[in-house]
């Protein structure tokens, strides 16, 4: 078996140009599919990432009557598989700024809604518990707001006047924070407006609401939603709140993430055709070398050598033929992954299950296109292949 190895090294090296340039469509093909699949990985992991900041992978409890109190909270939050919810209320609003007025979202929130929604401070501090118990004039507004209002995101300490429900109220700015809206506001402009988190309790006693609009509900990780949902729906019931409605947003992203998965796998096998390309190419080649070899053959055949040992020996080049452009196909598409996500700043993320599925194709379509050239060698009569130029 080395002894076979090593001869078809040599014969291969007898045109290093052809074997090469070969070699470079494999491996063109197989980049291409390395490429392809991990920058669908990115990407899957980039929308995931940015729907999660923005509250995505939570559940929704929603009710178009007064269901939503404190005891339907609680009785949430003491359900095995919840790690924490949240109240949310919403109400547009304006805030005013020395530079003018500014259109913004007021939401009240508690001292759990960092880990619901993902706030990430930049200067100050959050909403907390005893800002909730105090109902204090406090607020965190986001980076888009700051800068609007005052070109600058450290202003903690000022204070910032909003109209809730036609009633002005005066807000210290205990914070301002970034979030994953920010990333939807980039796309849609002023159709998203900035945000200005409030204790729900101090929203509450501004616009004489008792219920929540929403309650945020985040699972732990090992929890299913399903079951969750149907926990939540039993404490309802319990709470004597019966007309609740709860959104499973944590399966609308698994959805989503299922169609960009699908997505990638058919850019790839999309990519994947000029792997085929490059079989045939590996087919005329072998074909070539054939006829250059066809005295070599005769030999062969007239010293004893089989039909079986000729046709091996050229499915053996044909296969190292295409490992070795599949094996530096996938190093140079490993690498160009790598060296972009350094320079974007991303985690480096590589499709493994394709760079094998890659290499594998590329490998049964050296043995497949090899086969017919390799019949043609072992089928040539001696006496005829002696007789070749």
């Amino acid at each position: 078996m080395t002894e076979r190895f090593l001869i078809c090294l040599r014969n291969m090296l007898r045109n290093r140009a052809r074997v090469f340039l070969t070699a470079c469509g494999i491996a063109v093909g197989v980049m291409s599919v390395v490429v392809i699949s991990s920058i669908g990985m990115i990407g899957k992991a980039a929308v995931n990432t940015r729907l999660g900041s923005m509250g995505m992978d939570n559940i929704i409890v929603t009710s178009p009557s007064d269901a939503l109190t404190e005891e339907l909270l609680g009785a949430v939050r003491d359900i095995s598989s919840v790690k924490n919810a949240t109240p949310l209320m919403s109400v547009f609003s304006s805030a005013e700024f020395p530079t003018g007025e500014q259109k913004c979202m007021v939401w009240g929130v508690d001292g759990n809604s960092a880990e619901v929604i993902e706030l990430s401070p930049l200067c100050g501090r959050l909403i907390s518990d005893g800002d909730v118990s105090a109902a204090a004039n406090v607020c965190v507004i986001d980076e888009q707001l700051a800068m609007s209002g005052y070109k600058r995101t450290g202003i903690v300490g000022k204070t910032l006047t909003v109209q809730i429900e036609g009633k002005s109220v005066e807000l210290e700015i205990a914070g301002v924070v970034q979030s994953g809206v920010n990333a939807v506001r980039g796309m849609f402009g002023e159709i998203v407006p900035p945000f200005v988190y409030i204790p729900y309790t101090t929203f509450s006693a501004l616009c004489g609401r008792e219920s929540f609009d929403q309650i945020a509900v985040k699972l732990l990780p090992a929890a299913e939603s399903d079951s969750t949902t149907g926990e939540i729906e039993r404490a309802a019931r319990a709470c004597g709140a019966a007309d609740i409605s709860v959104q499973d947003l944590l399966r609308q992203k698994d959805q989503l993430s299922g169609l960009l998965d699908s997505v990638a796998d058919i850019l790839s096998l999309i990519a994947g055709i000029s792997l085929a390309v490059s079989g045939l190419s590996v087919m005329t080649v072998m074909l070539v070398t054939v006829k250059e070899r066809t005295r070599e053959i005769g030999i062969k055949k007239s010293i004893g050598a089989k039909n079986s040992d000729i046709m091996a020996e050229f499915l053996t080049e044909s296969l190292l033929l295409t490992l070795f452009g599949g094996t530096f196909g996938a190093i140079f598409g490993a690498g160009a992954v790598s060296i972009g996500c350094v320079l974007m700043g991303s985690p480096v993320m590589l499709d493994r299950r394709m760079i094998f599925f890659a290499l594998l194709f590329s490998a049964l379509s050296g043995l497949i296109f090899g086969v017919y050239p390799a019949y043609r060698a072992a089928t040539l009569s001696p006496a005829d292949a002696l007789r070749s130029d």
